[in-house]
C-alpha cells in the first residue's frame, strides 16, 4: 500500500525533559524469562512557583544473566547542562550474600545526547554515564539521582511519566506537589492518586504495584501533569516569547522584494518565498536553554542561511509580511497524539504555517520538509490537533485539514521490447505524487546525485536481478511545482526464459503481508493513495501469448482496490496493475474482510502463458513462419524426420521427408527441411539444387530466406541478392526478408540500393536496433555520412546491451565517423561488462560468464582503436596493451603494429607483426611454397614460441599430478590469485594443487579503474617431476565449459 510519511527533519520544539526516562533506560525485556527485571522505580517531584523543579528518583534492578549485565553495566541519567543541578546519590551492587559494593558517583562522563550525533541538532540535553563496578548476574543494582531544573517558561510546569514498563514488575511510586495556590490538570487513567495538602502545598501520590506492560506510552500508562489552565494561555505565553521575531527588517523587505520582483500576484509571491525557505535555508537546530522554544529572529535566520523549525517559520512569517501577506505559526504533533483535555506545551514538537487570508482558501504549510508541494502536508500533518498563534486574538487549538491536496500516486511506465534471447530493453518512467512524493523528493536530495542510481536500484524495478539502469534523468528533487519522475533505461538480460513458456511481465508490486488472526487492533495501511504500473512490451516475431493465469481482475473492497488486466495489440504486450488504499487505518470490525482481501490479491497472477512457434533446434528462428500453416500430418512427419536427423541417421530422416512430400509436394516446410538434412549430411550442392528447383514456387518466404542464407555461406553473394530480391518482391509484407536482402547489398558494395529499401523499414520498425544499424550501413555506403552517423546512435539508443554499443563504436570507429561517439559509447559498453564482471565468481561462473569476460578486451580493442583515430596514441596503447595480454588475439596484436607505426617505435611494431602471424592460423598457409618468405616463418615460429612462454607458469610443490587438470582462476588487479576452481580429476592433489595456484601471479595490466579482477582459465600440466599452468586467452575460456 502507499508508503506512509513524517516530517523528515526532527524539530526540537521544546524538549523540556519533563519526561524523566527512568524506565527507558532500564534493560528492556529480551524473553518471556528477562535478562532483568526493574522491580522498583519512584519519583519524588516538587514544583516551584516559578516552574522550578526539584526531583529524587531510585531504581533497583534484579540482573539474572550475563546478558543482562551488559544491558544493565551504565547507569545512565539524562539532564539539561547549565539549566540545573543533578547529584548522583548512590549506585550500589547488593550481592546474593548481602555484601554490598559501591561505585564511586564521581566516576562518571557525561555526552550529548545520542540525537545530537544522527541529526543536525545541538543540544543541551546530556546522559551521564556510570560504569557500574563488581556486577554480576544474580545481583540487585539500585541507583538514586537528585535534579534541580528551572523551568523554561518562568511561572509554568509540566511534566509526564511513565508508570510500567516491558521490564518492570513491582513498586512504582510518583509523587508529585506543588504550591497550593496552582491548579494544575492532572490526568493519570486509571490510576487513582492519593491527594494530600500541608503547609501550602497540595501532593499527588500513587503507590502501586506494576505488571510489566508494552504500552509505555498509552495514555492509561502515563502520569500528565500541566499548569496551563487553557489552550489559549498556552498560546499566549508563546507568543510572547515569540514576539517581534518575524519582524520586517530593511534587510527582510529587500530580500522579499528580490525573491517576488515582477510576479503578478499574492499566490505566485507566497509561492516563490516559500521556495525559497524550505531549499534555500537549511535545516540545523540550536536546542540550548531558551532556545528550545524561542526562535531566533528572522533576520538572523535570513543571514545564518539556516535553522529550525520555529526559526524556518518565522523568517518565511517576515517574508510573507514584508509583501503584505499575513501568516501564522501552528503548533502541532505529527504523531497525532495531542491530549484536547490537557492544555500543555509540551505535547508539540514541530511547527507549520498558516496563510488563513488573502490567497483564497487557507494555505498550509510546512517550510522544514524543503522539499514539500506549496499547501501541501505530509500524512503525518493532516487531521492532528494544532495550536494557532495569530499575532493578534486570542491563540485556539483547531484541526489540520485531513484530505491532501494532491493525492498519493506512484505511477510506473514501462515501454520497450524483449528480443529472441529473452533480454528485456526498456524506458522507464516513474511519476510520483502526494506523500510518496514528497518521500522520494527527501530521499533524492538527501542522498546527493553520485548515489540516485543506487536509490532507484531500492525501488521494485531496480531491485530485479541482472537489472541494467543506465542514462537517469530525475527531477531536481527542490522543484516542487512539478510532479517527481524519474526516467531510465532499463536492460534485463535473461528476463525471460520463452521455453518456460511463462512470460511475468515488470509490474513489481509490494503487497502487505496477510494480518494474523488474532490480530485485534486496526491496522496502519502506510496511507490513502494508488500504486499503479503499467507496461507495453514489443514481443518477438516468433512468440505467441496463449492467455493470461489470471486476466481482468478486480477486487474492490470499501478500504481500496486491486486491479490487473492485460490485452494483445499488435505484437506489443499491454497490461497495468493497480493497488490503492482509501483508507489510512483497517478498522477491527473490517480486519477480517481485509485478510481476504489481501490473501486475494496476493493469490492472483500477473503471469501469461506463451509459447515459440517454431517446433525445431535446428531451425534459425529467424527464418521459420511457415509451422503455423503446416498440416498436422505434416507436423507429425517432420517432428519425427528431426528427431530421426538429431540421432544422425540423414538417409532415414530425408526418406521420412520424402513421404511427407509424395503426401504434400507443396509443403515448403519439407522441401526447406530436405535441403538441410542434404546440407548436414555434406551434400551441399544437392541442397542448392533442392533449394533452387523449389524456390520458384514457394509459398512464404521463409524457403526463400534460408536458400539465400545458404547462397551466402557459399560465397555466391549476387545470387543470394537475386533470391532475396525476387522474395522482397512476391512478399512485400514480409520486412526480414527486405532487410536480408539490404544487408546482403551493402556487403557486395551496392549500399545505394539497400537505401531506399531500408528506410521505410527503419521507419515502421522505429524501434528496431538492428534495422537502423543496417540503414547506417547502406547510408555509409551510399556516402551519406551524416544520416549514417545518425542511424548508428539511433541504433545504439534503441540497444544500449555492452554488446551492441561495442558494435555501434566499432562501425563509427572503422569508418571514421564520430569518434567522440565512438569513444563514449565504448565506455559505456565497457563500463557494463566491467561491472558484470567484477560480480562473477569462480565456484557460480559458467560458459556465458566467460563469454561476457572474453567480451571485455574486445570492448578495450575498440576503444583503443577509437583513441587511436583520435590521435590519443598513449590511451590507445593503453587499452589494446590491455587487451592483448589476456586474448592474444592476432587482430588486436595488428592494431598494436599500427600505434607503434605512427608513434616511429619501429622495433615494437616488428614484434607485434610476429605476434599477429602467430596467432593468425591462416599465416602459415599464406607462407606456404614460398621460400622468399622463409624468413617470416622463422619469425613467426620464435615469436609463438615467446608468447606460450608468457603464459605457462611454474608452479611450487611435489603435485602428484598425472592427467590435466583445468582450472579456473579469479585474478586481481595485482595478478594474485584469489579463488581456484578445478575440473576433472585431481587424484588425490586438490587441495596441493589449489594452493599452489593460489601462490602464482597472472600478470595483467588493467587498463582503468572499472576492471577490478579478471577470471583466467588454464591447463595444469606435470612432466618430470615439474608442473606448469598454461594459461589459456579469454576467447578459449568458455571452450568446454557447462552452460
Amino acid at each position: 500500500m502507499p508508503v506512509s510519511l513524517r516530517p523528515p527533519a526532527l524539530c526540537l520544539l521544546a524538549l523540556l525533559w519533563s519526561v524523566v526516562p527512568a524506565l527507558a533506560q532500564a534493560p528492556a525485556a529480551s524473553s518471556a524469562a528477562r535478562d532483568v527485571d526493574v522491580d522498583l522505580m519512584t519519583s519524588r517531584v516538587a514544583f516551584q512557583a516559578d516552574g522550578r523543579r526539584e526531583a529524587a528518583y531510585t531504581v533497583r534492578l534484579r540482573v539474572h544473566t550475563a546478558a543482562g549485565v551488559e544491558q544493565a553495566g551504565t547507569v545512565t541519567i539524562p539532564f539539561r547542562q547549565g539549566a540545573g543541578t543533578l547529584t548522583v546519590d548512590h549506585v550500589r551492587v547488593r550481592k546474593p550474600d548481602g555484601r554490598e559494593v559501591e561505585t564511586p558517583t564521581t566516576a562518571f562522563f557525561d555526552q550529548p545526547s545520542p540525537v545530537t550525533q544522527s541529526a543536525p541538532i545541538y543540544s543541551d540535553v546530556y546522559f551521564r554515564h556510570i560504569n557500574v563496578q563488581a556486577l554480576q548476574p544474580g545481583d540487585t543494582l539500585e541507583y538514586a539521582w537528585a535534579v534541580t531544573e528551572a523551568s523554561l517558561v518562568p511561572g509554568y510546569f509540566e511534566m509526564t511519566e511513565v508508570m510500567a514498563g516491558e521490564a518492570f514488575e513491582g513498586r512504582r511510586l510518583i509523587e508529585v506537589s506543588w504550591p497550593s495556590d496552582v491548579h494544575p490538570t492532572v490526568k493519570s487513567g486509571s490510576y487513582i492518586p492519593e491527594i494530600a495538602t500541608a503547609a501550602g502545598r497540595t501532593t499527588y501520590r500513587w503507590d502501586v504495584t506494576v505488571e510489566a506492560t508494552s504500552l509505555d506510552d498509552d495514555r492509561d500508562n502515563l502520569v500528565r501533569i500541566s499548569s496551563f489552565t487553557d489552550w489559549s494561555e498556552v498560546g499566549r505565553v508563546v507568543r510572547d516569547l515569540w514576539r517581534d521575531r518575524a519582524d520586517v527588517t530593511p534587510a527582510i523587505r529587500a530580500k522579499a522584494l528580490e525573491l517576488t520582483a515582477d510576479l503578478p500576484s499574492n499566490d505566485a509571491k507566497a509561492r516563490a518565498l516559500y521556495r525559497y525557505v524550505s531549499t534555500s535555508i537549511r535545516y540545523v537546530a540550536v536546542a540550548i536553554g531558551v532556545g528550545r522554544i524561542q526562535p531566533n529572529p528572522a533576520e538572523t535566520v535570513l543571514s545564518n542561511g539556516f535553522g529550525d523549525c520555529k526559526d524556518k517559520h518565522v523568517l518565511l512569517e517576515a517574508l510573507l509580511r514584508a509583501v503584505g501577506i499575513e501568516a501564522t505559526p501552528v503548533l502541532i504533533d505529527p504523531d497525532g497524539d495531542v491530549d484536547r483535555d490537557l492544555p500543555s506545551f509540551g505535547q508539540f514538537s514541530h511547527v507549520i504555517t498558516l496563510i488563513a487570508q488573502g490567497l483564497g482558501a487557507p494555505v498550509w504549510l510546512d517550510a522544514t520538509i524543503a522539499v514539500a508541494p506549496f499547501d501541501f502536508l505530509v500524512a503525518g500533518e493532516r487531521d492532528v490537533a494544532g495550536l494557532t498563534l495569530p499575532a493578534s486574538g486570542t491563540p485556539t487549538l483547531t484541526t489540520t485539514p485531513a484530505d491532501a491536496r494532491v493525492a498519493s500516486v506512484w505511477r510506473t511506465e514501462t515501454t520497450g521490447r524483449i528480443d529472441e534471447d529473452g533480454r528485456l530493453q526498456a524506458t522507464v518512467t516513474e511519476e510520483v505524487t502526494g506523500d510518496i512524493e514528497v518521500f522520494l523528493r527527501f530521499a533524492f536530495r538527501s542522498a546527493g546525485r553520485q548515489q540516485w542510481e543506487s536509490l532507484v536500484r531500492a525501488l521494485p524495478l531496480g531491485k530485479r536481478q541482472g537489472a541494467t539502469i543506465a542514462d537517469l534523468v530525475v527531477t531536481p528533487p527542490d522543484e516542487t511545482a512539478t510532479p517527481f519522475r524519474l526516467a531510465y533505461r532499463y536492460t534485463v538480460d535473461g528476463f525471460v526464459d520463452w521455453s518456460r513458456g511463462t512470460l511475468l511481465p515488470p509490474l513489481p508490486m509490494e503487497i502487505p503481508e496477510i494480518p494474523p488472526d488474532d490480530a485485534d487492533d486496526p491496522i496502519d495501511t502506510g496511507g490513502i493513495g494508488s500504486t499503479v504500473m503499467v507496461t507495453r512490451l514489443e514481443l518477438p516475431e516468433r512468440i505467441e501469448i496463449l492467455d493470461g493465469a489470471d486476466a481482468d481482475v478486480d477486487l474492490a473492497r470499501p478500504f481500496g482496490r486491486y486491479r490487473f488486466r492485460w490485452s494483445m495489440n499488435g505484437r506489443a504486450f499491454e497490461a497495468e496493475r493497480e493497488l490503492s488504499s482509501t483508507l489510512g487505518e483497517i478498522p477491527v470490525d473490517q480486519l477480517a474482510d481485509y485478510r481476504t482481501f489481501i490473501a486475494d490479491v496476493r493469490g492472483t497472477s500477473a503471469s501469461v502463458r506463451v509459447r515459440r512457434l517454431n517446433p525445431w533446434a535446428w531451425s534459425d528462428a529467424l527464418t521459420i513462419d511457415w509451422y503455423e500453416r503446416a498440416s498436422p500430418s505434416t507436423t507429425r512427419g517432420l517432428g519425427e524426420a528431426a528427431a530421426t536427423a538429431r540421432q544422425g541417421d540423414y538417409q532415414q530422416a530425408m526418406a521420412t521427408v520424402q513421404r511427407v512430400l509424395d503426401d504434400e509436394p507443396e509443403s515448403d516446410a519439407a522441401w526447406q527441411m530436405l535441403a538441410w538434412m542434404q546440407m548436414s549430411s555434406g551434400a551441399s550442392a544437392r541442397a542448392l539444387d533442392t533449394l533452387q528447383r523449389r524456390a520458384p514456387r514457394a509459398t512464404g518466404p521463409s524457403l526463400l530466406k534460408y536458400y539465400a542464407s545458404r547462397l551466402l555461406a557459399a560465397g555466391r553473394r549476387e545470387q543470394a541478392a537475386a533470391v532475396l530480391r525476387s522474395g522482397a518482391d512476391r512478399f512485400p509484407a514480409d520486412g526480414e526478408i527486405a532487410l536480408y536482402l539490404a544487408e546482403t547489398l551493402v556487403a557486395i558494395q551496392r549500399g545505394a540500393e539497400a537505401v531506399p529499401l531500408l528506410a521505410p523499414l527503419a521507419d515502421r520498425q522505429r524501434d528496431s536496433a538492428r534495422y537502423h544499424l543496417a540503414l547506417a550501413r547502406a547510408q555509409f555506403a551510399a556516402r551519406d555520412r551524416a544520416a549514417a552517423v545518425a542511424a548508428f546512435l539511433r541504433s545504439a539508443e534503441l540497444d544500449d546491451g555492452a554488446g551492441h554499443l561495442n558494435l555501434v563504436a566499432w562501425e563509427l570507429t572503422e569508418r571514421g565517423l564520430a569518434l567522440d561517439d565512438a569513444v563514449r559509447l565504448a565506455e559505456r559498453a565497457i563500463r557494463t561488462t566491467s561491472a558484470q564482471v567484477a560480480d562473477l565468481t569462480v565456484e557460480t561462473v559458467d560458459a556465458s560468464g566467460l563469454r561476457t569476460v572474453a567480451s571485455l578486451p574486445r570492448q578495450w580493442d575498440t576503444l583503443g582503436r577509437a583513441h587511436h583515430k583520435r590521435g590519443d596514441l598513449a590511451t590507445a596503447l593503453r587499452y589494446l596493451e590491455a587487451a592483448w595480454q589476456v586474448s592474444q588475439d592476432p587482430v588486436i596484436a595488428r592494431h598494436l603494429l599500427a600505434v607503434h607505426a605512427q608513434s616511429g617505435n619501429r622495433e615494437a611494431s616488428a614484434r607485434y607483426a610476429d605476434y599477429a602471424d602467430a596467432r593468425d592460423g591462416a599465416a602459415a598457409a599464406r607462407y606456404a611454397n614460398r621460400p622468399e618468405l622463409a624468413w617470416r616463418v622463422e619469425a613467426m615460429t620464435t615469436a609463438r614460441d615467446v608468447l606460450t612462454r608468457a603464459w605457462t607458469i611454474d608452479l611450487a610443490g611435489d603435485l602428484d599430478v598425472t592427467t590435466p587438470i583445468d582450472a579456473l582462476l579469479l585474478v586481481d588487479r595485482d595478478g594474485r590469485v584469489r579463488d581456484v576452481r578445478l575440473f576433472g580429476p585431481t587424484v588425490g592433489s586438490d587441495s596441493a594443487v589449489r594452493e599452489a595456484l593460489r601462490a602464482i601471479a597472472v600478470p595483467w595490466t588493467p587498463p582503468d579503474e572499472r576492471a577490478t579482477q579478471m577470471l583466467r582459465r588454464g591447463t595444469v600440466r606435470c612432466a618430470q617431476g615439474a608442473c606448469v599452468l598454461q594459461v589459456r586467452s579469454t576467447n578459449e575460456a568458455a571452450v568446454g565449459l557447462p552452460e
